[in-house]
């Protein structure tokens, strides 16, 4: 009974890591993708793995043993999307009707305490540190780099109002006759 009650308020939640208004074709700017997920893993202390398939990753990796590392983005695009790594990383993709890059993610898992609402307060408050932290997020109206998953916002929302709701009723107690 114990393992269950454990296994059913600890889980490891899938988050997605998002890049977009960003060039992806430049490598700086995929160097600081590649910085953003080590900083969330370094910075966030729920999330403790780099993703498995960070579509970054597997790009360099093909570009290299292929002899393409120093050749334009389209070409070494095109020897990695006939790749089976690229099999792994094509849902992580998003191109336009032209076939250019204009977004991507990855996918880092969060060990989250869903019995502790200040632990997922706490997880909610590092995510957002790491996220504003980062240059290529600096003086924009919506970050370029960012983490979001809906379940996690909703279980977080959901647990904000109960504590603020409990809150309350509990001084309204406090304030009666």
């Amino acid at each position: 009974k114990e393992a269950f009650e454990n296994f059913r308020e600890r889980g490891s939640l899938p988050v997605r890591v998002y890049f977009r208004f960003v060039d992806q074709t430049d490598p700086s700017v995929r160097q600081q993708m590649k910085k953003y997920v080590s900083a969330i893993v370094d910075g966030i202390g729920n999330v403790s793995e780099l993703p498995e398939a960070f579509w970054v990753d597997n790009f360099e990796f093909i570009a290299a043993i292929s002899g393409k590392s120093d050749s334009p983005f389209e070409e070494q695009m095109e020897v990695f999307q006939q790749s089976p790594f690229y099999y792994l990383n094509r849902n992580d993709l998003s191109f336009d009707e032209n076939g250019n890059l204009f977004a991507s993610k990855t996918t880092v898992f969060m060990d989250v305490d869903f019995g502790d609402v200040r632990d997922q307060i706490d997880t909610f408050h590092e995510q957002q540190a790491v996220t504003e932290a980062q240059p290529i997020n600096a003086r924009r109206d919506e970050f370029a780099f960012f983490m979001y998953d809906g379940s996690f916002k909703v279980r977080l929302h959901t647990c904000t109002s109960l504590f603020l709701a409990l809150t309350a009723t509990y001084r309204s107690g406090l304030s009666s006759p």
